[in-house]
């Protein structure tokens, strides 16, 4: 069966639906827009969430302005409302949700929607991360919307990990026969191909192939391509010298898809029903996965990421044993800061027990909350070669221009 791309210019997201009961409850009728849903929503939150009352109060109402009508022109409300729309079922069945990361967490209007819970003004985060008029794409075809699913503003959300499955039902049901997981390609790495070949090709045992995959370099936790091995690393060209048929098979065989997966968090949902405009497969468990992967999906439907994180239920259940609210932990308690300097034993803290993540955090001893996240920020690749420099700026206060 072929099939036929119904969006030649873009993508039509899903249809939005809200309740009888959260649109009265907004003061709203079934004719209102999905612009006039959020305008509400927003108006809810900034009185919910006090700012209201506070100082600088001009300062929220001009930048949710500022957002909502950039999220207008870009044709992003209807997407800004499915992701509320998901977090706002967790709230009300008692799931644990993240506080929000990435540039989504610039946003003040998913902060007022309750999709994140930081306040991008009291920490100075930038809208203009988590959206980009320059990247983001609409076009107007005979009276529609239509976007580029490649280029749609990237929202996390975080979930109880044990109750994960019930975000993905409830996701189904909404949206039935218009989702689906989302396939992965796994492909042959430059290791692996050249360990394989050595073993079949050269009949080397698995010390010697151990060896020779061990000198090809990683950068920032990523292994090397055979060709960027091959010039970096000397061990490695003596090896692929001596065992040249080995290397020219193993450099052919690079890239190619080894077997298939699917993707972790995504989900996939689309204005059609699925089975009329993509392959699907169904797996052991009886869920459905894109027959294409996350790139071509991109072109037919929207991509949501769910993400079930094991630290939130540890976290949600340790504070229902000990009786306390995690919302009213205090991210500049001291405690917290003098437990990270001496850290001896990073499992269970979350982006910081990776190996590399932990070494940086020790190297510089946090003291605040704005250091912490320049933790996280450093212990990637790009950054981690400023880590140094930082650290130095921790301890002495001192730092130079750039």
């Amino acid at each position: 069966m072929r099939y036929k791309n119904p969006f030649p210019v873009g993508v039509k997201l899903p249809e939005i639906n809200v309740s009888d009961d959260t649109l009265v409850s907004l003061g709203l009728g079934r004719d209102s827009s999905s612009l006039d849903i959020l305008k509400e929503l927003c108006r809810k939150g900034l009185r919910e969430k006090g700012l209201r009352l506070k100082e600088n109060k001009k300062d929220y109402y001009d930048r949710t302005i500022m957002e909502i009508d950039i999220l207008y022109d870009l044709g992003f409300v209807d997407y800004i409302l499915l992701n509320w729309d998901i977090m706002d079922f967790c709230k009300r069945n008692g799931i644990p949700t993240g506080a929000g990361r990435g540039s989504a967490a610039g946003s003040l209007v998913l902060y007022l929607l309750g999709v994140t819970n930081i306040d991008p003004i009291k920490y100075e985060l930038f809208f203009e991360r988590f959206v980009s008029k320059s990247r983001a794409r609409k076009i107007e075809h005979k009276g529609e919307i239509f976007l580029d699913g490649s280029l749609l503003a990237d929202i996390d959300n975080d979930i109880s990990y044990d109750r994960r499955s019930e975000v993905i039902k409830y996701i189904e049901e909404k949206f039935e026969g218009k989702t689906s997981k989302i396939l992965t390609l796994n492909t042959l790495s430059s290791k692996l191909c050249m360990k394989e070949c050595g073993k079949i090709i050269d009949e080397l045992s698995e010390i010697e192939v151990n060896q020779i995959s061990d000198t090809i370099p990683k950068h920032f936790g990523k292994v090397a391509k055979l060709d960027v091995a091959y010039e970096e690393s000397e061990s490695f060209k003596k090896f692929a010298d001596k065992y040249k048929k080995s290397f020219k098979i193993a450099h052919k065989l690079e890239g190619l898809i080894k077997n298939t997966g699917v993707h972790p968090s995504g989900i996939s949902i689309s204005y059609y029903k699925q089975e009329d405009i993509m392959p699907l497969q169904k797996t052991n468990d009886g869920s459905l996965v894109s027959g294409y992967d996350m790139d071509d999906v991109a072109s037919l439907s929207v991509k949501f990421d769910i993400l079930g994180l094991r630290t939130l239920s540890v976290v949600h259940d340790t504070c229902q044993q000990l009786g306390i609210d995690a919302s009213s932990i205090d991210p500049a308690d001291e405690t917290i800061y003098a437990a990270l300097s001496c850290l001896q034993q990073p499992k269970g803290l979350f982006q910081i027990e990776a190996d590399t993540n932990f070494k940086v955090c020790k190297q510089i001893a946090p003291q605040n909350l704005e250091q912490l996240s320049a933790v996280v920020a450093i212990a990637r690749p790009g950054a981690l070669d400023f880590k140094d420099s930082y650290a130095d700026y921790v301890r002495t206060g001192e730092f130079q221009s750039v």
